[in-house]
């Protein structure tokens, strides 16, 4: 459980939002101190909580860390929320935009080498990145609720970080 809890756990994958990277039925490993010691990158690829808005206690603060790692180190979300897993695509302080079909930061179409070729970003409107935020995306653009939906996902509800694809053995590799 406390390596479970505080270390490393594996999560499966539900659904395509996130193909071609992972498929359906993969098995991730993810590093559960990545984000207590370091700082989200652009490109990362992560778990996080997402409220459900069902029985939602507080969501910052170490005691808040703590019971949702106990919770998941015995093979539970917390209730109330859900995991999801995507890609980082804005950190703070970004502008974050759907045009013409690609994702732009900054003004500067992004380039990104992990989706099919031809995949079509929808378009979204300008968004700064608030401060302790972060803009995540699926690589499935047409089949991925994301923060195009939910919004910008608070820092604090980062689970930790996709560090390895465990199952099935012809996917084994880093992420």
């Amino acid at each position: 459980m406390l390596v479970k809890g505080f270390l490393i756990q594996a999560f499966y994958i539900p659904s395509r939002s996130m193909e071609p990277t992972l498929d359906v039925g993969d098995r991730v490993v993810v590093n559960r101190l990545a984000y207590r010691l370091g700082e989200p990158r652009h490109g990362q690829v992560v778990v996080f909580l997402r409220p459900t808005g069902i029985d939602q206690g507080s969501s910052g603060g170490p005691i808040s860390w703590v019971r949702r790692a106990v919770a998941q180190g015995l093979g539970g979300t917390p209730p109330g929320n859900e995991d999801l897993i995507k890609r980082v695509v804005g950190l703070p302080g970004d502008v974050m935009e759907g045009r013409d079909g690609y994702l732009w930061r900054n003004d500067v179409k992004v380039d990104e080498p992990y989706l099919r070729p031809n995949t079509f970003t929808s378009e979204f409107d300008k968004v700064r990145i608030k401060p302790d935020h972060l803009w995540v995306m699926g690589d499935n653009r047409e089949d991925s609720a994301d923060s195009r939906s939910f919004g910008q996902v608070h820092r604090s509800a980062l689970v930790g970080r996709a560090v390895l694809t465990v199952w099935p053995v012809p996917h084994l590799g880093g992420l």
